[in-house]
């Protein structure tokens, strides 16, 4: 069975996460469920209310509007392809126990998942001990309040002030968690 990662993006607005984001999955021949609190966002792909299990047969790339006790319990049924948590932090909370039975079974479900905010704090403290992929766009957001939970956490606060203090906008690191 193949590996299926967990990636966590962080940036401030204008640093590149979205364009990155849709990169990879312009490059992939992977289907892809976009799920975002924002109704402005990723307007270009169709949407999809996730509201019987016959809406996850898609192939293409599709795009939710997450929506609290509803969402997080569908998404068992998306198997094999791109999973994307567009900053859904309010939405999810930071203990949800299906949200992280999903993580836990990633690699079976065949999925490779994208969490994307503005900084460690905005990402639920359930999403830290399964992450395999950091990459760190600028961020203001203070990483001290999940120092138990990261990984590398002096690695990571010396890639932050180096990005932090880098003269292009949209530089970023990629760091490799377990």
């Amino acid at each position: 069975m193949r590996t299926a990662k967990l990636t966590i993006i962080l940036g401030t607005n204008g640093t590149g996460k979205t364009t990155m984001l849709r990169h990879i999955l312009d490059s992939s021949p992977q289907r892809a469920l976009v799920v975002t609190s924002h109704v402005e966002e990723w307007t270009d792909l169709p949407e999809n209310n996730l509201a019987t299990p016959q809406d996850f047969l898609f192939h293409d790339r599709q795009r939710h509007i997450i929506r609290r006790d509803y969402t997080i319990d569908r998404l068992h049924h998306f198997k094999q392809g791109i999973l994307v948590l567009d900053d859904c932090k309010t939405f999810i909370g930071d203990k949800n126990t299906a949200l992280e039975e999903l993580l836990i079974a990633r690699r079976q479900l065949e999925l490779d998942i994208f969490y994307i905010a503005h900084g460690f704090t905005r990402v639920p403290p359930l999403f830290w001990p399964y992450y395999t992929d950091l990459i760190l766009f600028k961020t203001k957001d203070n990483p001290s309040s999940r120092k138990n939970a990261l990984l590398q956490y002096d690695e990571i606060i010396a890639a932050q002030q180096r990005i932090n203090n880098h003269s292009d906008p949209h530089y970023y690191e990629r760091l490799i968690g377990q």
